[in-house]
């Protein structure tokens, strides 16, 4: 597993995409574009952002 430096990302797209290890952008980005494609799909891209932030705090922990 790759380990990242121990940061918390908040919320904000880009900080979440820098923070998680090469191997999982393609998935984040994925998934973001995705939940972003739509503005009635507003609290799905919040709720997606939420997680992908504590994957980015456990990857930094592995363990």
């Amino acid at each position: 597993m790759e380990r990242i430096e121990s940061r918390d990302p908040s919320e904000d797209p880009a900080a979440v995409f820098e923070a998680l290890p090469p191997s999982h952008r393609a998935r984040f980005r994925e998934e973001a574009l995705d939940a972003a494609y739509e503005l009635a799909r507003f609290k799905q891209v919040q709720a997606l952002l939420r997680q992908w932030r504590l994957r980015v705090l456990a990857y930094a922990r592995p363990g």
